[in-house]
């Protein structure tokens, strides 16, 4: 037989446990009134169902590149995310490159067709790079918040002189909770 203060400890940590799985998970999973306990198999049945009702939460693309020979931008990495409420995406991107000597280019993130954040601008002025000694150009920014629906991130480069090549990149994106 269980002591009083033993059961008012099982009734205190049914009543944490509740509590915790509120200000997780934003969802309330027990009623003390019923004086139910969690089981682990309760909170991941919770957790599942709260995850799915969030959406997916990234997408990343390696491995394309591309190779500009104009102003014109190139996508060298595409990756569509569908929100399923408004939000603020993180998109993170790499490109490998090399250059002819003051071969250069300039790269940037898109959302939705439209630039966000800064350009990266890949390039050298002496002939130190071909396809077996490449350096890299990388790219961050959060964008501003984007409504529910789907849209395509691009990371794209352009040649501005002389050659230059990306031919391996990657990118990321991530949606952020709280848009």
């Amino acid at each position: 037989m269980k002591s009083k203060e033993s059961g008012r400890r099982s009734l205190w940590a049914a009543a944490l446990a509740a509590a915790a799985a509120v200000a997780v998970l934003g969802v309330a999973v027990a009623s003390p009134a019923a004086n139910k306990v969690l089981t682990k198999s309760d909170v991941k049945r919770i957790a599942d169902q709260e995850i799915g009702r969030l959406g997916p939460i990234g997408r990343g693309s390696s491995g394309h590149g591309c190779s500009p020979s104009s102003s014109t931008f190139d996508t060298c990495e595409q990756v569509t995310l569908t929100l399923n409420r408004k939000a603020r995406v993180l998109l993170v991107g790499e490109v490998g490159w090399h250059a002819s000597a003051g071969g250069r280019g300039t790269c940037r993130l898109t959302a939705d067709g439209a630039q966000v954040g800064d350009v990266g601008l890949p390039g050298n002025l002496n002939a130190n790079t071909d396809s077996l000694h490449q350096s890299g150009q990388g790219l961050t920014v959060i964008t501003a918040p984007l409504a529910a629906g789907s849209h395509t991130f691009r990371l794209q480069c352009n040649q501005g002189a002389a050659s230059v090549a990306m031919p391996g990149g990657w990118l990321a994106a991530v949606r952020l909770l709280g848009g």
